[in-house]
C-alpha cells in the first residue's frame, strides 16, 4: 500500500568537474587573501568556470570516479542494495547523478529511451518527469546503455530531482524551486514501493529536509518517510505561503520546517557547507549541523535521519 511508511536512501551524486573547478577557485581565493600566488592547475580550472553551461550538467571528475569505485565495491560487498530491500532506484537526468547511480547501484535509466531499465516491464510515463534531453556521450558513458540491479524492481529518471537551477536561486523563482520538491514529495509518496533509493544533489537534499549543512559526494543516508504526513502538508500549504517565507530568506525562524515554513533559505551556505567533499570525517557521521541526528529537527513527513557510508581515501581492500 503507498499509505505505509517508506524507507528512503538519499545518495549525493560523486564530485563533478563543477565541484572540482569551484573547489579550485575557493583554494585560489584562499591563496591570494594570504599573498600566495595560485597554483597553475587551480587558475586553469577556475577559468573554466567561465563556459556556465558545462558546469550545469558536468561529467563526475577523475576524484568523482575513484569515489564511486570504492563505494561500488563497499556497497557490493556488503550485499548493500538487496540486503537493504531496495525495490525502486530514482535518479537526476543530470550526469553526475546518473553516473553515481549506475557505478554505485548498477541502476540506470538507458539513454536510448529514458524509460525504465526494467527489461520486462513498461517504461516510464512522460508524466513521471523522464527525460532524455542531456547531453550525454553514449559511446564515451558506460551508464548510457541503462542497467538494473538484479534486486531491484524498478529504475527511473526523474528531472523534478534535478539540481538547483541558477534562475530558482533568484528570489522571484524560489516558488518554482519549492513547489518542485514538493512534487518529488508527491510522487514520492504516491509510489507502491516501501523501500526507495534517491540518487541526486546536495543542494535539493539540504533543502528538501531543511538542513544546514550538505550531504558529502557518494554520502548514503537514509530516512523514514510518512506518505500520509506529506499529503496532509501538500493539502494545507498556499503558493502564497511558499512564495513570502522562502522569499525572505531567513530559513526557519519560527521553529516549523517544511517548505511552506521558510524551509529552503535563500544563502547557499557558509563555510562549513562548501559543495565539495573532504577527505576529513570518515566513517559513519553521527551529528549534523552541531546537534546528534536523532536530535535534528527535520520537516514534517521525514524521520530517522541515519547514516550509511562514507568515502574515504585512504580506504584499503
Amino acid at each position: 500500500s503507498t499509505a505505509t511508511t517508506k524507507t528512503v536512501y538519499l545518495i549525493r551524486h560523486a564530485e563533478s568537474e563543477e565541484n572540482r573547478r569551484l573547489g579550485s577557485l575557493k583554494s585560489s581565493v584562499k591563496g591570494l587573501c594570504r599573498l600566495k600566488i595560485p597554483r597553475k592547475e587551480d587558475v586553469v580550472a577556475s577559468m573554466e568556470l567561465l563556459n556556465v553551461s558545462a558546469q550545469i550538467d558536468s561529467d563526475v571528475s577523475p576524484k568523482g570516479q575513484q569515489q564511486i569505485e570504492q563505494l561500488g565495491k563497499r556497497i557490493a560487498k556488503d550485499d548493500f542494495v538487496r540486503n537493504m530491500g531496495i525495490e525502486l532506484v530514482a535518479h537526476s537526468p543530470l550526469k553526475r547523478a546518473r553516473q553515481t547511480s549506475f557505478g554505485m547501484l548498477q541502476c540506470a535509466t538507458p539513454v536510448e529511451t529514458g524509460f525504465d531499465a526494467n527489461s520486462d516491464s513498461a517504461g516510464v510515463d512522460n508524466n513521471d518527469n523522464s527525460s532524455n534531453i542531456y547531453n550525454i556521450n553514449i559511446n564515451n558513458d558506460p551508464s548510457a546503455k541503462g542497467a538494473k540491479h538484479p534486486s531491484v524492481k524498478r529504475v527511473i529518471e526523474l528531472e523534478l530531482l534535478e539540481e538547483r537551477t541558477p534562475k530558482e536561486w533568484l528570489p522571484t523563482h524560489f516558488s518554482t524551486y519549492a513547489n518542485r520538491i514538493q512534487q518529488f514529495e508527491l510522487w514520492l509518496s504516491e509510489q507502491p514501493e516501501s523501500v526507495v533509493a534517491i540518487v541526486g544533489h546536495s543542494q535539493y537534499f539540504r533543502s528538501m529536509l531543511g538542513l544546514k549543512s550538505k550531504f558529502h559526494n557518494v554520502d548514503v543516508w537514509s530516512l523514514e518517510f510518512d506518505p500520509e504526513e506529506i499529503r496532509r502538508r501538500r493539502n494545507t500549504n498556499t503558493s502564497c505561503d511558499i512564495d513570502n517565507d522562502i522569499g525572505s530568506g531567513d530559513g526557519d525562524s519560527d521553529g516549523q520546517k517544511g517548505v511552506s515554513k521558510g524551509r529552503i533559505n535563500s544563502n547557499k551556505g557558509n563555510e562549513e557547507d562548501e559543495d565539495r567533499a573532504t577527505d576529513g570525517g570518515v566513517g559513519i557521521v553521527t551529528e549534523l549541523d552541531g546537534k546528534p541526528l536523532g536530535e535534528i529537527d527535520l520537516p514534517p513527513g521525514w524521520n530517522k535521519l541515519k547514516h550509511h557510508y562514507r568515502y574515504d581515501s585512504k580506504y584499503t581492500e
